[in-house]
């Protein structure tokens, strides 16, 4: 993901959160929570692929452009999201893991 397609689409929405690139931010109703932008890009790409199985691999390649990067800063990133979104990886409504490190989302995003 370049700075021109993140420029593109700066707000998207899952469920009942609108996600602010710009300013790295996560708003549910009148509270926002600052999110480290490389965590938004994770859920970007996952709102962008809806519905769609997306490797770690795909994904760290992507988020961190080639750059080295061990696999706990992925789970790490899945872990922040799931806190701040309020999913639950047994019984997931928003990010999915399946089997073979790969991730869906599970609920409705939208790019506006």
């Amino acid at each position: 993901m370049n700075k021109k397609q993140m420029t593109e689409k700066t707000i998207f929405y899952i469920t009942d959160f609108q996600i602010d690139l710009s300013r790295s931010s996560l708003i549910k109703g009148d509270h926002e929570t600052q999110v480290e932008p490389k965590v938004l890009k994770v859920l970007y790409l996952l709102a962008q692929r809806q519905n769609e199985v997306v490797t770690h691999k795909e994904i760290m390649q992507h988020v961190w452009q080639g750059s080295e990067v061990v696999p706990s800063a992925l789970q790490r990133c899945i872990a922040i999201l799931r806190k701040e979104l309020g999913d639950d990886a047994k019984s997931p409504t928003i990010i999915a893991t399946h089997p073979q490190n790969w991730l869906s989302t599970v609920g409705t995003s939208v790019l506006a």
